[in-house]
Order: structure tokens, then sequence, then C-alpha cells
């Protein structure tokens, strides 16, 4: 039962951020074949059951680089600015919550095929709740 509710939430949630994507404006482009193929890759290395904790850590790091190039507009200075910002409280998380919520939710993007949008949705909550 719990599970069936969870996964009822997780689909109205993952809805109602994909149409406030679209309503925002975020790029309709797709992402690149390169893009593409170093996302499935650190994805996979993460649902991998063979992979230690330093390969997992690796993956992670690189899939968070892969969200800055696919939406951080580097000409931009504000977000670029504020990508910075949300990176480094990332990786100098005191407490570890919010690189437990970054984990737990690229997790969820690479097991559903749609790490890119899910990453996107946690960013700018947390950057616009002050995490």
């Amino acid at each position: 039962m719990v599970l069936k509710v969870r996964k009822i939430v997780m689909k109205t949630r993952i809805t109602v951020g994909l149409m406030g994507l679209t309503l925002a404006g975020c790029s309709t482009t797709p992402p690149t074949n390169d893009q593409v193929q170093i996302i499935e890759k650190n994805c996979a290395v993460i649902l991998s059951e063979a992979a230690n904790s330093e390969q997992r850590q690796n993956a992670y790091n690189q899939l968070i680089e892969s969200y800055g190039e696919r939406y951080v507009d580097a000409n931009n200075r504000k977000q670029s600015t504020s990508w910075d910002l949300f990176r480094q409280n990332v990786i100098h998380d005191g407490n570890g919550q919010l690189t437990r919520e970054f984990i737990e939710v690229s997790d969820w993007g690479c097991a559903n095929g749609n790490y890119l949008e899910e990453v996107h949705l946690f960013v700018e909550e947390a950057q616009t709740s002050g995490l």
C-alpha cells in the first residue's frame, strides 16, 4: 500500500514538474548525443551493484557537471554564479542534507530515465528555498 502511494505521488510530482518546466520556458532543445551518453554511462555506474563508493561518487560528480553543461548559460553571470553557489553547497554540505537529497534525486532520475528533468526540478526548488 505504501509503495503504491509513493508511486502515485512520484508520478504526480513528475507530471507537475514537467508541466512547470514547459510553462517556465525551459530549453526544449534535446540534449546532445554526447550528453545523453555521458548521463547513461554514469547512471549505469550508480545503478550497478558492482560499483564501489568511489566509482559512484565520480559518477555523481560527472552527472552534476552534465546538468550544468545542459542548463547553465555560461554567458549569463547571474545564472553561472547561482549554479556555482549551488554546486559548492552540495560539495561542502555540512550536515549532509543537500548532498543526500541530490543523491536521492539522481538515483530516482537515473532509475526512471529522466535524470536531467529530475535534477532540474531539484535545483530550482533548492535555489528557491535558499538551500
